[in-house]
């Protein structure tokens, strides 16, 4: 996958020699490890230390195993293109003109330490306002400042074509969390390599794929998983005796939930949090809370033939 040339040639064999020598010394040392190994001394009813340790971390072994790979499809062949364009030999992204849109209110950003909101060359000559929302590029801008000591004037091209990889590669664990907080860990696990290897999601979220889409997506779903999440610690019991429209009562009802269920209005806050940075970064945010309003809306119409209170 990788070519190199030091792995070519007389020392490339000794080279990979000693990669498999220490290989195996790792094994070695693993295996006569007094917690993880002892293993031919163990009985056959007896569990080692490492399988102990599987058992207990498993899941978030293979959820990071997923994450490691799904970044690495998301960049493995994007990289080198984006580095040497056709025909100039210079950077290039992928994805139509939306990134290099994108790219031009970064460059603004860095260049001015303020936001593009009038674009002089929107409509020209007549100018416009910038459409995009500015968390996203501010995002960027603000990572390539820090990466410019170590890479210069590379810094912004680094960023802005390697942190779209980065947020699709990031939205594994919150799509696992769902999984898992509801259906178990197995299922948690399978949900994670699913949205790691999905066509759809890998297309929006690859090296150079400087558009919104990953960005919206990771803190959509992480809303969505911090609400279930206030949702299931929440539940359906009556905290307070009599509840009203008026200011008072809406604040006393609040005052019951926030001391009553901690846990809850936390993840709660957490996920308005997620939903405004999506606001900040798309236009079209509404679809996320209009999914909640819509679920809502049925949890309520169930409620009605259960006889259970919503409020």
């Amino acid at each position: 996958i990788w070519q190199s040339e030091q792995l070519e040639g007389t020392w490339g064999a000794l080279i990979w020699l000693g990669f498999t020598f220490f290989i195996c010394v790792g094994i070695y040392m693993i295996s006569t490890h007094e917690k993880y190994g002892g293993w031919a001394n163990l009985d056959d009813h007896e569990a080692s230390g490492a399988r102990k340790f599987w058992d207990a971390h498993w899941a978030s072994l293979m959820v990071g195993a997923a994450f490691f790979f799904g970044l690495v499809i998301r960049v493995q062949w994007y990289i080198v293109p984006s580095m040497n364009a056709y025909g100039t030999g210079t950077w290039d992204m992928t994805g139509g003109s939306d990134p290099w849109y994108m790219k031009r209110v970064v460059d603004y950003i860095l260049a001015n330490n303020a936001h593009l909101i009038f674009d002089a060359d929107r409509s020209y000559p007549l100018g416009g306002v910038n459409p995009r929302p500015p968390l996203f590029t501010w995002s960027i801008a603000l990572v390539s400042m820090a990466l410019e000591p170590m890479l210069g004037d590379d810094a912004v091209w680094y960023a802005i074509l390697g942190l779209p990889a980065i947020y699709g590669a990031l939205t594994i664990f919150p799509i696992a969390a769902i999984a898992k907080d509801n259906f178990g860990k197995a299922t948690g696990v399978v949900a994670a390599w699913l949205i790691a290897f999905m066509p759809t999601h890998v297309q929006k979220s690859t090296w150079g794929m400087a558009d919104h889409d990953s960005f919206v997506l990771l803190f959509l779903t992480a809303a969505f998983m911090f609400y279930l999440r206030a949702v299931k610690a929440g539940g359906d019991d009556r905290l307070s005796r009599t509840t009203n429209a008026y200011p008072s009562g809406i604040i006393a009802a609040l005052s019951t939930v926030l001391k009553e269920r901690r846990y809850a209005s936390a993840n709660a806050i957490a996920a308005g949090v997620c939903f405004g940075i999506v606001a900040l970064g798309w236009k079209g945010f509404v679809y996320g809370p209009a999914i909640i309003f819509l679920a809502y809306f049925v949890q309520v119409a169930m409620n009605m033939f259960r006889r259970k209170d919503s409020t």
